[in-house]
């Protein structure tokens, strides 16, 4: 009996593993899509590769004097870039990398309508004392707000900014998302006191990432 019941564990958390994220490649697409923006060495942003020479990002991250003012100019991927577009509203921005470097591992972009409560993951370098570790934690669509960011509960850090929020469809990975903040809501509806951070967070959505790219061949 107690074999059985072993084997029938054992058998329902494999049918669980087929299922669900484990599956699927051990997020290695979205991992290897996702790059670090470094000054000095240190990390303080994420990007998203998107073609062999091109990345997406969080505009904050890149829309700043003292950054550029720096006697080190920073680095994505390792390597010398430029901003070549910045949406501030929607919290883009499009960099583009020095040549020869290409980035190896480019990922498409979504095109499909996200279904609420869709699986998501967010993969990022949040900062952690110089680490530069890759984190990846998953969350799920809640819909998106009015100044039509994607709300999801994928929970993020400072240094996820930039990062890409990805989901699986059909065999494939798609960029849904760039990491913008962390959503905070009024302990007190009437004093308008945003101190809370809750469990959910703001990504600019893959519907602006297209608008910023009109007009630029990207192969996705």
């Amino acid at each position: 009996m107690k074999s059985i019941l072993s084997t029938l564990i054992l058998s329902v958390a494999l049918a669980g593993c087929v299922q669900g994220f484990e599956s699927q490649d051990n997020f290695s697409t979205p991992r290897a899509a996702t790059v670090m923006l470094t000054v000095d060495g240190r990390a303080f942003c994420s990007a998203v590769a998107i073609s062999e020479t091109l990345a997406v990002t969080a505009a904050h991250c890149v829309d700043d004097a003292t950054l550029w003012n720096n006697p080190v100019p920073p680095k994505l991927d390792g390597f010398s870039f430029q901003v070549e577009k910045i949406d501030e509203k929607h919290d883009l921005a499009l960099l583009k990398v020095h040549e020869p470097y290409k980035f190896p591992f480019p990922i498409k972009i979504n095109k499909d309508i996200l279904q609420r409560d869709q699986e998501l993951v967010a993969v990022g370098f949040p900062l952690n004392e110089g680490l530069h570790n890759q984190i990846l934690t998953e969350g799920r669509f809640q819909g998106s707000n009015l100044n039509g960011f994607l709300v999801i509960t994928t929970p993020l850090a400072p240094g996820n900014s930039g990062g890409g929020i990805f989901y699986f469809k059909n065999g494939d990975w798609y960029l849904a998302g760039i990491a913008s903040a962390i959503a905070r809501v009024p302990l007190d509806m009437w004093s308008g006191d945003t101190s809370l951070i809750t469990h959910t967070a703001l990504a600019a959505s893959y519907s602006y990432i297209w608008k910023l790219l009109e007009g630029i061949s990207v192969e996705s």
